[in-house]
């Protein structure tokens, strides 16, 4: 026969209760979280921290310094150009090369022949002052030899067939 489970007593002090246990509050999750994921925390506040250095930076720093160009002696003999923040030896060369024919009226250059000039040009200050790498620093006075850019001008004329088509490939 079955048989019944006890009645509880009247009291109450048998009745099955649930347990109360606290969840952790806000400050014990966030440690539980950092328990978890400190590695990923460090690598954001280091991110955080570096983004941070670079927006100050950009907006405090100051206004790029401004070239004063230096005006090159005239010289007749001698084709002189300032570098400018950007200029290489070629943008020099191709400038002094610009100055001359205006000067030199005479000695008309097409395209590929003003290319080669200018290559020419390059080589010869890069020998000429031992330049290697070639750098140019801002406010920097450049002289090329008129009698140079002559040679190299007569050189450009004298091209044969092979060599002006070689140099074409280098044009846009």
């Amino acid at each position: 026969m079955y048989q019944q489970p006890p009645l509880p007593e009247p009291s109450g002090a048998d009745l099955p209760s649930p347990l109360f246990l606290p969840r952790p509050g806000w400050g014990g999750q966030i440690k539980k979280w950092l328990r978890q994921n400190l590695y990923s925390a460090i690598f954001r506040g280091i991110l955080l921290g570096a983004a941070l250095l670079i927006i100050t930076s950009i907006i405090r720093a100051p206004d790029g310094p401004t070239v004063q160009e230096p005006i090159p002696t005239i010289d007749e003999n001698t084709v002189a150009q300032v570098a400018l923040p950007g200029d290489g030896l070629s943008q020099l060369a191709a400038r002094a090369l610009d100055e001359w024919l205006s000067r030199n009226a005479a000695v008309e250059l097409d395209a590929v022949q003003h290319l080669y000039v200018v290559d020419r040009m390059t080589r010869i200050a890069v020998l000429v002052s031992s330049r290697m790498p070639p750098l140019i620093h801002p406010g920097e006075i450049v002289r090329f030899p008129s009698t140079f850019i002559q040679t190299a001008a007569d050189e450009a004329k004298a091209l044969t067939v092979w060599q002006y088509r070689a140099w074409t490939r280098l044009l846009p």
